[in-house]
């Protein structure tokens, strides 16, 4: 295992076939929920349109800047961290509205170190702002999984936000950020990620994934729901917990590796 500090200034039995999820036209399907769908599109295709437009607008003021020999190694950095994360929203965007709508994402054989070291260059502002410097503790030589990077890079983002927000009344000195990768004993490629904050009370913990269920003052309450459903669709499990050694919380991601079966314990 190799461990690193990241500098916040530097930028079941499983195939690989992608999971079929119920169509349409499924018999579930109500009038409300159809026009949900109709409204999450609508909603979906404006937020694109916009987030395109700051993609366009950075590029071609980075192009600008050149033409005038302007341009300097910050603003290039920041206008490449600008359009980076407008296209990155903007394809969270698109597999939302299809989550919304019941279809597949094709996946592909990826890297999670890969992906957990994506996640954090874009969540470099966040975690910056708070202070925290995120220290990662990664496996070497782990199985490739097979999966939908962007919606993986999504659920990280969200834990390690969260985690982020967790550890506001913590003292700075005190504030420790963990993300973990290894191989557990059922042959599944794991990511956890772990806090020093509060940890999770009880009456929390029991509503931890259900909808509109928060007490962040601005939040909604779907943001670990939605990251359950992207760890089903991709046959994998997230849990939570309090952390064992210390003080704050602990999620776990555990996927199936690529071209492996899992190990699933026999029920007692």
């Amino acid at each position: 295992m190799r461990t690193e500090i990241v500098s916040t200034e530097a930028p079941l039995v499983i195939d690989e076939r992608p999971r079929t999820l119920p169509s349409k036209s499924s018999p579930r399907e109500t009038p409300d929920s159809a026009a949900i769908g109709g409204l999450s599109s609508a909603i979906a295709h404006e937020i694109r349109q916009a987030l395109t437009g700051i993609v366009l607008t950075g590029q071609a003021l980075k192009l600008r800047l050149n033409h005038a020999g302007a341009s300097q190694p910050e603003f290039d950095a920041m206008l490449d961290h600008i359009v980076e994360t407008s296209q990155h929203a903007a394809a969270v965007v698109h597999r939302l509205q299809a989550l919304t709508h019941r279809e597949t994402v094709p996946g592909q054989r990826v890297d999670l170190n890969k992906l957990v070291a994506d996640a954090l260059r874009l969540a470099r502002n966040e975690t910056s702002r708070c202070a925290i410097v995120p220290v990662l503790e990664l496996a070497e030589n782990l199985p490739a999984i097979h999966a939908d990077p962007v919606q993986i890079i999504q659920i990280i983002s969200n834990l390690v936000r969260n985690a982020c927000e967790a550890m506001a009344a913590t003292a700075e000195s005190e504030r420790r950020l963990i993300l973990s990768t290894r191989l557990d004993d059922t042959g599944r490629v794991s990511l956890a990620v772990i806090d020093t904050g509060a940890g999770i009370a009880p009456d929390v913990h029991r509503k931890l994934f259900h909808p509109f269920k928060t007490r962040k003052p601005a939040g909604m309450g779907i943001g670990l729901t939605i990251c359950r459903l992207i760890a089903e669709t991709h046959r994998a499990k997230i849990t939570a917990s309090n952390n064992p050694a210390g003080p704050g919380a602990r999620f776990v991601l555990a996927l199936p590796a690529a071209g492996t079966a899992l190990i699933v314990a026999p029920a007692c």
